[in-house]
């Protein structure tokens, strides 16, 4: 498979992906997300639709969304991710 097909599935079929309309709540939602943040638009939509589903966790690339303090932000260079020691037979095989 190319990367974007693989991509484009990563996104669009993920069991934890939910896709909501864009309603003008979440729209003026944004609008106040945006201001208050200085987000660009297409994040205070991000933000917004979050926000709108009770979002638990919005895991991200971009330490902007920090600065929303109503959501859950985690980044994902952020994550400490524990790398399995060698095991003792490992290690005496040497």
């Amino acid at each position: 498979m190319d990367a974007a097909r693989d991509f484009i599935e990563l996104i669009t079929e993920g069991k934890h992906t939910l896709f909501e309309p864009i309603e003008q709540e979440i729209a003026k939602q944004a609008s106040e997300l945006r201001a208050r943040y200085n987000l660009a638009l297409a994040d205070a939509y991000q933000a917004a639709v979050a926000l709108s589903t009770n979002c638990d966790v919005f895991l991200t690339n971009d330490v902007i969304f920090k600065r929303v303090t109503e959501l859950n932000v985690i980044v994902v260079e952020e994550i400490e991710i524990e790398q399995a020691s060698p095991s003792k037979q490992d290690e005496s095989a040497d």
